[in-house]
């Protein structure tokens, strides 16, 4: 029997207090899943297939890295195949692979994801312990390797393998992509503990419980690849510009399966694109309606896409909460910075649709791409305020391997590589380019934040207090010593007329905090709340 060991490196990174605006959601490792699940449909060797999740523990290095120590010695893997989906993993890559070459020379040590398609040369050329990189999607390349007598004869010859070797003779990998995907198998969700994980996005009440459908969430990618050349996305690096859809009675039966054997109340569907096809979307909406379940879009929806008709279909098929990915309020930003086939006009087309059919909102911005000015952020800062969303997300533009913006930033030497793998991320600016400073970007990220979601929040405007308090009450539950979150929430129990020692509780915490961090003091004074 062949063993095959997937190891997942902690996806989050520690950032600035302040600029905690949403925790680390573990949500399940669907990559992998859909790689392990292929090899045990598919493979003709007897195989056995464990996963270690590091986004289950504690992310201290000591206690991952003895994780990975322990599970090798436990399992003994012939094939330990690391995922490497964000820059920062780069060092969880080196660290773990010198523990399992320290436990046993013979094991084979590969890996794959978005960072090692893109930095495929490097990872080969730096890291001494990695036998061969998977390049793009993994399924067809991993199965070829598992079947093998010889995995090491297929690294060295198979197009979507690179290696040492590779790399003196200037080999360049070439993608071998699922085309059908309904020739892929049901995920297996077995091989997890599936109670472990999160949903991305909830709608929550004053007592922080989901208002309904509460229960296991589990995700499903209807589709793979994306058309667009978004400046900071690399997607279609690893999967493609071209689409590849599971067809809608394919999805259907995949989410009847989940129903049945695991009791799913929530499904996540996480395409990058998943209106992209807006028939075959809406006809996915109509079957996923007969099944009672709610339903999430986390990773984000076009609003290019979404007219009244697509939006009665999300909310009848169980869509809680619409994220748009709008990116940023100005128009010359989306069209000649990001790229984004989007104009802003469409998003005020979108909002109504989806408001009209009782959607809550949220939305991400990013601001501090080269080339961005303090007018551009102001738009996105307006649009925010005008257009009323539940949640507004402010990310900081973040230069991820496989990315144009990446590149661009090589080229003009606007970063230092070994920030991008250390500092890089959602909230810090690594970026340093003509009008951009990183200190005053992840400042400038965070007042917007405050402005929007807090003193301006949506819902405090509009009088409706009760959703506002909810929102408010998920921030302090999650980041005891966010001062706003303290304040606002006392405003929005006085809007509802709550217990009195309720109310000073929250304003006495503000109090307090404000009077102990002098950054909490300075933001407090830029709103006038003090």
């Amino acid at each position: 029997m062949r063993k095959i060991l997937f190891v997942i490196p902690h996806a989050g990174k520690d950032k600035p207090v302040e600029n905690m605006q949403e925790r680390h959601i573990v949500t399940p490792p669907y990559g992998v899943l859909s790689l392990a699940s292929y090899l045990r449909d598919k493979s003709t060797t007897l195989i056995d297939v464990s996963i270690l999740d590091l986004n289950l523990y504690p992310r201290e290095k000591d206690i991952m890295d003895a994780a990975v120590r322990e599970k090798i010695i436990e399992y003994r893997p012939d094939i330990m195949g690391i995922s490497v989906m964000f820059n920062w993993t780069c060092n969880a890559l080196k660290t773990y692979s010198e523990i399992a070459r320290g436990v046993d020379a013979g094991i084979i040590i590969i890996c794959g994801g978005v960072v090692a398609t893109n930095y495929y040369g490097n990872i080969v050329k730096d890291n001494m312990y990695i036998d061969g990189v998977c390049f793009a999607e993994g399924e067809i390349p991993l199965l070829k390797l598992v079947n093998a007598a010889d995995p090491y004869e297929v690294m060295e010859n198979d197009p979507s393998w690179f290696t040492r070797k590779a790399l003196a003779k200037g080999k360049k990998p070439v993608a071998s992509f699922v085309e059908n995907l309904d020739e892929l198998p049901f995920i297996d969700f077995t091989m997890i503990d599936i109670n472990a994980y999160e949903a991305r996005l909830r709608k929550r009440t004053l007592n922080n419980t989901d208002t309904a459908n509460s229960g296991l969430t589990l995700p499903i990618h209807t589709s793979r690849g994306c058309p667009f050349n978004c400046v900071f996305c690399c997607t279609a690096a690893n999967h493609g510009k071209k689409m590849r859809y599971m067809s809608p009675g394919r999805v259907k039966h995949e989410v009847e399966n989940m129903i049945n054997k695991y009791g799913i109340k929530r499904l996540a569907i996480d395409d990058d694109q998943f209106l992209l096809d807006r028939e075959r979307a809406k006809e996915i909406l109509r079957q996923i309606a007969g099944f009672n379940i709610a339903v999430e879009v986390a990773s984000g929806l076009s609003v290019a896409f979404i007219d009244n008709e697509v939006a009665r279909l999300l909310k009848k098929a169980g869509l809680e909460i619409a994220y748009l990915a709008i990116e940023s309020g100005s128009e010359r930003v989306l069209r000649e910075i990001i790229a984004k086939p989007l104009q802003v006009e469409q998003i005020e087309t979108a909002v109504k649709a989806l408001r009209d059919n009782g959607l809550l909102i949220h939305v991400n911005v990013i601001i501090g791409f080269p080339g961005e000015t303090e007018e551009d952020r102001a738009l996105s800062l307006k649009l925010m305020e005008e257009m009323g969303f539940e949640w507004n997300y402010i990310y900081i533009a973040t230069p991820m391997m496989g990315s144009r913006l990446y590149d661009m930033c090589v080229e003009k030497n606007y970063i230092d590589r070994s920030q991008v793998f250390d500092e890089a991320h959602l909230y810090n600016c690594v970026i340093r380019a003509p009008g951009i400073d990183p200190d005053y970007i992840n400042k400038k990220a965070y007042m917007m934040n405050l402005e929007v979601n807090f003193v301006k929040n949506y819902r405090m405007r509009i009088g409706d207090f009760e959703t506002a308090a909810g929102y408010f009450k998920n921030v302090v539950d999650k980041y005891p010593h966010q001062a706003f979150a303290h304040y606002y929430l006392a405003r929005a129990y006085e809007g509802m007329g709550a217990d009195g020692a309720k109310i000073q509780e929250h304003y006495k915490k503000f109090r307090e905090l404000i009077n102990s961090s002098g950054q909490w003091k300075e933001y407090a004074r830029s709103f006038a709340l003090i």
